[in-house]
């Protein structure tokens, strides 16, 4: 048997751990759960996994905007204030330029853009 890296034996059992687990999967038992997506990564997540099956995702949001506990310790709030401030002036655009949005190079127009190409992207799993 050829020598394998360790780093794909890791991949492999994981892989052998995630499909014992879909087998176990009973979606009749698993209705309850509510999911946010993070607006950061775009990635879905159980957002009421406690006992009384609440959601709690005050400590995970920003000015309104939620993510996941991933991001969240690493420089989520940075990313979110970045995010805030790319909304504010793609806000402002229009008070500055009087071109057309679909072809403008401000910044306004840029981050405008940006930010619909962000919301547009597929949920990650």
């Amino acid at each position: 048997m050829p020598q394998v890296s360790e780093a794909r034996l890791r991949t492999l059992r994981a892989a052998k751990k995630r499909k014992r687990a879909d087998e176990l999967w009973d979606p009749d038992q698993n209705k309850w759960q509510r999911y946010a997506r993070c607006k950061i990564c775009r990635r879905r997540f159980v957002a009421n996994n406690y006992a009384d099956r609440k959601p709690r995702l005050r400590h995970l949001k920003i000015a309104g905007k939620v993510m996941c506990p991933w991001c969240r310790h690493r420089d989520g709030k940075f990313v979110i204030q970045l995010l805030l401030i790319a909304e504010a002036v793609a806000a402002s655009a229009d008070l500055h330029c009087g071109q057309e949005a679909a072809t403008c190079k401000c910044n306004g127009h840029v981050a405008r853009r940006i930010l619909r190409d962000h919301d547009e992207l597929p949920t990650l799993r």
